[in-house]
């Protein structure tokens, strides 16, 4: 998660993204949302294959996935609408209830 917020923070480009795909205009809907899911799907295979191989969480690897990217399209809100230190209190309270709510 926290390169996540670095990747937003120092690439113009993936805030860019971030941002269009909270108010997409609509002659560039169709595109800007096809790139995001590409992103989503991307990002979903690996969480998936890395709750797959880590025995120590009780929710299926599918399910583990589900609840993490939900947490994050939440913390992304803060990023784009909020501030910094906004985005670091959320991540540090919403990880630990997380981490504690997926352990075996």
């Amino acid at each position: 998660m926290i390169e996540h917020k670095n990747r937003f923070l120092t690439h113009p480009n993936v805030a860019f993204m971030f941002v269009l795909s909270f108010i997409t205009p609509l002659e560039v809907h169709d595109f800007v949302l096809a790139q995001y899911r590409m992103y989503l799907g991307t990002l979903k295979e690996e969480l998936t294959a890395l709750f797959a191989n880590h025995k120590g969480i009780r929710p299926s690897p599918e399910e583990a996935t589900l609840a993490f990217v939900t947490l994050m399209d939440g913390l992304d809100v803060q990023l784009v609408y909020e501030t910094r230190q906004s985005y670091e209190q959320a991540l540090a309270i919403t990880w630990n209830v997380f981490w504690a709510g997926v352990q075996s």
